[in-house]
């Protein structure tokens, strides 16, 4: 398998079957801690590299898991491939009827924000999944609030497969301890205490035909305590995302920028964005506007943004008809550049 790179280092793994056979297992502790109804619909919009889930139709598959079909029978799964517009992505998921959802945060952030605008409601769906992101809090409210639904994460990777899942009825995550060790590191290379944010680190256990040791995987976390719920795992209290996802202040500290999509949306009709990080007061704002900005509108955007982050950042707009996800069908709100 290709790694998408965003770290700055492009990486190709070779994977052992006894990887694979223990992506299975946790796919399957997955779906037993969220209590699934093995027999009910699924449906996944996701990046799909052959193209196969075009809509309108996009593909249904009978099974969740084609590997544990001798062993496993579960209902159906439709598939859309995540190029598909937001509005048709709501249109599509509203005709499968599914009642379970997996997709990236982004996408589903601006699915939750469609559904407000066009007054659409999903009553078949019980459980969202998110995967493949760092997934900003902000998005948990938002489907709480537009679909009266709690969401599920995941955090994982193409170089090591399952790093953590959430643990059920609480908002943290579970190390898979037998499929990988977990360390966060500071600057210095120290172990961080709970709390403390590090870069994470990953040792798989598992894939003996390219083992990856002491593996930095770009991201930063933050260990938690001890969880009540008995499972023993060790805790992720935070998961926050690609070291580039990281905004550098002027005093060279760095903090995880939360600009809410929403306010975007209240200021001016604007359907995308993203944020650049040019230097350390410099940002670029690329925006999906159709009727542009007007002035107070351009003026109300900067105050926006310098009053979220805290800072009076120099602001330039750029304007565009659409703003393309990576390779991986990811899309970064924001990425730094420095």
């Amino acid at each position: 398998m290709n790694t998408s790179g965003s770290s700055g280092k492009p990486l190709t793994v070779t994977s052992s079957a006894m990887a694979a056979i223990f992506w299975n297992v946790i796919t399957l502790r997955d779906f037993l801690w969220r209590r699934l109804d093995f027999s009910a619909k699924m449906a996944a919009i996701r990046f799909d590299e052959k193209r196969r889930a075009t809509y309108p139709e996009g593909a249904v598959v009978d099974f969740w898991l084609k590997s544990a079909q001798p062993f496993l029978a579960t209902g159906p799964c439709a598939v859309l491939d995540i190029s598909t517009p937001v509005d048709k992505q709501v249109e599509w998921l509203a005709r499968q009827e599914a009642n379970y959802l997996i997709t990236y945060p982004s996408n589903l952030e601006a699915m939750l924000l469609h559904c407000v605008e066009a007054q659409i409601d999903l009553p078949t769906l019980s459980q969202i999944q998110t995967f493949s992101e760092a997934l900003h809090p902000r998005v948990r409210a938002l489907c709480q609030e537009v679909w009266g639904l709690d969401l599920s994460d995941m955090y994982s990777c193409n170089e090591t497969g399952y790093i953590a899942l959430q643990c059920p009825g609480r908002d943290h995550y579970h190390v898979q301890s037998e499929n990988i060790i977990v360390e966060i590191i500071d600057a210095e290379g120290n172990s961080c205490a709970p709390g403390e944010r590090g870069r994470v680190v990953l040792s798989d256990l598992h894939n003996f035909a390219m083992p990856l040791i002491r593996y930095d995987v770009g991201d930063y976390a933050e260990f938690g305590e001890l969880c009540s719920c008995g499972r023993g795992l060790p805790v992720l209290k935070n998961v926050i995302g690609r070291v580039r996802g990281m905004l550098t202040l002027a005093d060279g500290s760095r903090i995880r920028p939360d600009f809410g999509g929403r306010r975007f949306h209240e200021v001016a009709d604007i359907r995308q964005y993203q944020v650049i990080q040019k230097s350390r007061d410099k940002l670029e704002v690329k925006l999906v506007a159709p009727g542009g900005l007007s002035d107070s509108e351009t003026l109300a955007l900067r105050q926006m943004i310098s009053a979220q982050l805290g800072h009076p950042f120099e602001v330039a707009f750029s304007f565009h008809d659409e703003i393309p996800r990576s390779a991986g069908g990811k899309f970064e709100d924001f990425r730094s550049e420095i």
